[in-house]
């Protein structure tokens, strides 16, 4: 793998992650209820409600990050760029 390849390999597995946070806080959403509705919290579960909580940020940088490897890909081809392809 060359470097070019394993930047790009970084910013999918940050992809990937965001994306298994966005599908964490849909599942905590369905399964338990709102931090809201609990009289008090320990620390771990601050801590769950806290990760499972990203899901907004989550999708802005997989909409981002999503955008630049398709971005890239027409850029690279310049010329060449059909949007058949």
């Amino acid at each position: 793998m060359n470097n070019n390849n394993q930047r790009f390999f970084w910013l999918d597995i940050i992809r990937g992650m965001s994306a298994i946070a966005v599908c964490a806080g849909h599942l905590r959403a369905m399964m338990f209820v709102d931090s809201s509705d609990l009289q008090t919290l320990s620390l771990l579960q601050k801590i769950f409600y806290g990760l499972t909580g990203l899901g907004h940020q989550a999708v802005i940088v997989f909409f981002v990050l999503s955008g630049f490897f398709v971005g890239g890909s027409i850029l690279r081809k310049k010329t060449n760029f059909k949007w058949t392809d």
